[in-house]
Formats: C-alpha cells, sequence, structure tokens
C-alpha cells in the first residue's frame, strides 16, 4: 500500500512507551474506501478550486490561456524547493474562496485512519497541537500523494 511520510517542521508532544515524546514524522498510508466521505470533501474542494481559477483566468486571459498554461507545463518541468510548495494548494483554495473549514475537518477524519506519528496512531489532540504551516504542509501533501490532480488524467 502506498505511503508518504511528512516531517513536521514542529514537534508536536506524543505519548510513547508511557513517555513524553516529541514527534516528527508523519507517516500517512493511502485512505481506503471506508474513507471516501471525508475523500471527497477534499476533493470536491479541489475541483471547485479548479473550475473557480479557470474560470476567473479565462476572464481576465482569455479562454485559451489554460490550455497554454497546460501546455508549458508539460513543456518545462521547474525545480521547486519544498517550502516553496508547501502553500500551494492552500493557497490557491483561498484565492478561489474555497470554505477550508471541513477540508481541515476531513484530513484531520482521514489521517485518524491512515496516520502515525513517530509509530503512535494519529489523533485529534495531535491535529489540534500542530502549527498552521504544518497542517497546511499535510494537506498539500495529502493532496499531492494520493488525489489524482494531474492535467493527463482528465
Amino acid at each position: 500500500m502506498q505511503h508518504i511520510v511528512y516531517i513536521l517542521k514542529n514537534p508536536v508532544e506524543i505519548h510513547k512507551d508511557g513517555e513524553v515524546h516529541h514527534g516528527t514524522n508523519v507517516e500517512i498510508t493511502a485512505p481506503l474506501a471506508k474513507l471516501i466521505r471525508p475523500v471527497m470533501v477534499i476533493d470536491s474542494a479541489i475541483s471547485s478550486m479548479g473550475t473557480k481559477m479557470a474560470a476567473q483566468m479565462a476572464d481576465k486571459f482569455g479562454s485559451n490561456f489554460l490550455e497554454e498554461l497546460v501546455q508549458k507545463s508539460k513543456e518545462q518541468k521547474e525545480d521547486v524547493s519544498e517550502d516553496s510548495q508547501n502553500d500551494d494548494f492552500v493557497m490557491s483554495m483561498t484565492v478561489a474562496e474555497i470554505n477550508l473549514a471541513p477540508v481541515f475537518d476531513a484530513l484531520k477524519e482521514i489521517l485518524r485512519h491512515t496516520a502515525k506519528i513517530d509509530g503512535v496512531g494519529f489523533t485529534d489532540v495531535m491535529f489540534e497541537k500542530m502549527t498552521i504551516k504544518d497542517a497546511k504542509g499535510l494537506l498539500n501533501i495529502y493532496i499531492k500523494s494520493f488525489l489524482d490532480i494531474s492535467p493527463e488524467s482528465k
């Protein structure tokens, strides 16, 4: 089963073997079909974001702009650091005026069933102790790793 590891920028306090530790490694496995409801909340937000942003771009730059942008991205793959990518989906959803509260609630639900921090099962308390930057980073890495968002798949 596919899995990814996200390194928290700010460690989270976890209880392991009866002791308090500061966990940093979040291992996430691909969600199963039983999590379809929270997965679809995130998937729907990404679809809405894409639709709204495409309409905004077409209004501003013309109807061929999106096709040209997709073609350019296929032709040149840019090297972008992880930090500069950290907020791309979250920022895009914000610009598209997507309500992110249900998206983060869905992410938390998914992580409860699919994630561990340094081997300890993920809990709501762990999520609530995370920094906003780490929560955004987890959402972005989840989207990139487990949602089929590539233009070629459409």
